[in-house]
């Protein structure tokens, strides 16, 4: 096994400021687009506005399910930073165009190439993690950074598109995530590593154990993205269209999720807890969001909703980078392909939740029929990860 290279402060800070990039840009484009889409035709109604804006927002995980592995194999066998950096340089355009063009096409073409270049950046930062981990506990720690710094954005974003486009319309808030992005490409190129361990390296096949552990939590992460897509579609449908909240007591629980899964990130890898034993946190984690995505539908007001999000987000925020840390400790010299293909289930797992819970939401076949279906799901795969946990407790580096 080749020994792991240093990663330096300022590169980790490269890295961290990259992942926080993208997810901001994500979520700071959502308050924006019904006024943006409003603004490019006047004459649309309120359920076209809705219409356009859930497709919009569909191509960018759409883009991610199909470009993370692309990424992933990529940096195996070209380096990592040249990946990250054509990642953030490309949304960067991406949403200067939208910003200078505008109008729904180009609405429409952003979300797809953001989508496009923003799956090049959390998988491949994960592998440069993962290529330069001295030891798990290094590993494991960084890669609960990576995934504080997406909750970061995500929490931040949503405010700062708001703030924007009530003070200069929505292009504002398009252009300025535009040059933070270019910005930090530039800086990546500067920092990061010009050559990483597996930059030289091609791939070598992984032993039948950790594929099959790798298939196993790529499994548990389709499972998880299609309860995290019913949840977040379910609790804007409930808490808006069913209870009549205002936008305001939304945006309270949204917030209340990120900051939740923010401390659950920092603390599952904290030097309190071992990495090598957080495979005992799937079957709980699993199991503790199944009940909360299941009483969803019978949550009435704001505090049962708060207790609801914040049973899902504190399971979430522990499973995310629990899966992140066992495949990357698995993939050995296949970090880019793996933690790719990961994000990649994640996502086609939580663009099926999401039209679930639109096509059945208001059905007559069972209450909450979404819900159920996704707790259900949820129980059984804690129900396997128990039975298949010896396949992550003997699991070692792999060589590369």
């Amino acid at each position: 096994m080749m020994p792991a290279r240093a990663l330096s402060p300022l590169a980790l800070a490269s890295l961290l400021l990259a992942v926080f990039v993208v997810w901001f840009g994500y979520s700071v484009v959502l308050p924006v687009l019904p006024s943006f889409i409003l603004a490019a035709d006047a004459s649309l109604s309120a359920e076209a506005i809705a219409r356009h804006t859930g497709l919009a927002s569909s191509l960018y995980t759409l883009a991610l399910f199909l470009f993370a592995p692309m990424w992933g194999w990529l940096s195996d066998r070209h380096g990592r930073r040249t990946v990250i950096a054509a990642g953030l340089l490309g949304y960067g355009v991406s949403l200067l165009g939208v910003a200078s063009l505008g109008g729904i096409a180009g609405l429409y073409g952003e979300r797809l190439l953001s989508g496009l270049f923003a799956a090049a950046i959390s998988p491949v930062a994960s592998a440069v993690v993962g290529d330069s981990a001295p030891n798990e506990e290094w590993r494991a720690r960084r890669l609960a950074w990576l995934g504080m710094a997406a909750t970061a954005g995500l929490f931040l974003g949503p405010a700062a598109g708001a703030a924007a486009a009530a003070r200069s319309g929505a292009q504002l808030a398009f252009a300025a995530t535009a040059a933070l992005a270019i910005i930090t490409a530039i800086g990546s190129l500067l920092l990061l590593p010009l050559h990483l361990p597996s930059a030289k390296l091609r791939p070598a096949a992984q032993d039948a154990a950790r594929r099959r552990a790798v298939l196993f939590l790529l499994a548990l992460s389709l499972v998880l993205g299609v309860a995290v897509g019913v949840f977040e579609v379910g609790l804007v449908l409930r808490s808006d269209g069913v209870l009549g909240m205002g936008a305001t007591q939304l945006a309270v629980l949204f917030a209340e999720c990120s900051l939740v899964m923010f401390i659950a990130q920092a603390v599952v890898f904290s030097p309190w807890f071992k990495a090598t034993a957080t495979w005992r946190t799937i079957a709980p984690g699993l199991a503790i969001m199944g009940v909360g995505v299941l009483i969803l539908p019978w949550s009435n007001g704001l505090l049962a909703l708060s207790v609801v999000v914040g049973l899902v987000a504190a399971s979430g925020g522990v499973l995310v980078p629990v899966f992140t840390y066992w495949v990357s400790l698995a993939a050995g010299p296949q970090q880019g392909t793996n933690l790719g293909s990961q994000v990649a289930a994640a996502s086609l797992g939580q663009g099926i939740g999401s039209a679930i819970v639109g096509l059945t939401y208001n059905t007559d076949l069972v209450t909450g029929a979404p819900f159920v279906l996704a707790a259900t799901l949820l129980v059984l795969s804690a129900v396997m990860s128990c039975s298949a946990a010896g396949r992550l407790r003997d699991l070692k580096p792999a060589p590369e």
